[in-house]
């Protein structure tokens, strides 16, 4: 399940909550695309953490809009259905093309649910004219009819 992404001038929590814990980091970091990252020793970042108020703030603001994200990913796993799900998915992540770069495995991590299920309902999706496996990737069909399925999630 993909809890939450971190974009460029953000932290990730999940280290964070490590180097507070003095555990090991228990989640996957998967790169969509090529990165610079900044690591931080636990030592100096004990000591930006009693001394700066920026640093500080940074981090328990980080910690704040993260707790949002994972309210909203167990609402959406707990009270969304799977086909709602995958649609804004598809529609998020298409390309200008609308081609939709990732594996049945990728987006049932993004969506929660297992890959047979990923499977499925794309198949049920394809029949319908609405979307085309296609190896390695989905390419949209019927944007409209994919987007009155994801805005059903919404209502």
């Amino acid at each position: 399940l993909l809890l939450y992404s971190v974009t460029p001038g953000e932290t990730c929590v999940q280290t964070t909550l490590g180097v507070l814990g003095g555990a090991p980091y228990s989640g996957e970091a998967v790169a969509e695309s090529d990165l610079v990252a900044v690591m931080v020793p636990p030592a100096i970042f004990e000591t930006l953490m009693a001394e700066s108020t920026a640093f500080r703030s940074f981090v328990f603001k980080a910690f704040a809009d993260r707790l949002g994200d994972l309210m909203f990913v167990l609402e959406q796993v707990a009270f969304v259905k799977v086909e709602q799900r995958l649609a804004h998915a598809l529609l998020a992540r298409a390309d200008q093309e609308e081609h939709v770069a990732l594996t049945h495995h990728d987006l049932s991590v993004i969506i929660g649910t297992a890959r047979e299920v990923v499977s499925r309902r794309l198949e049920a999706l394809a029949s319908k004219g609405v979307v085309a496996n296609e190896r390695g990737q989905i390419r949209i069909i019927n944007r409209a009819e994919l987007a009155r399925m994801a805005r059903a999630a919404e209502g």
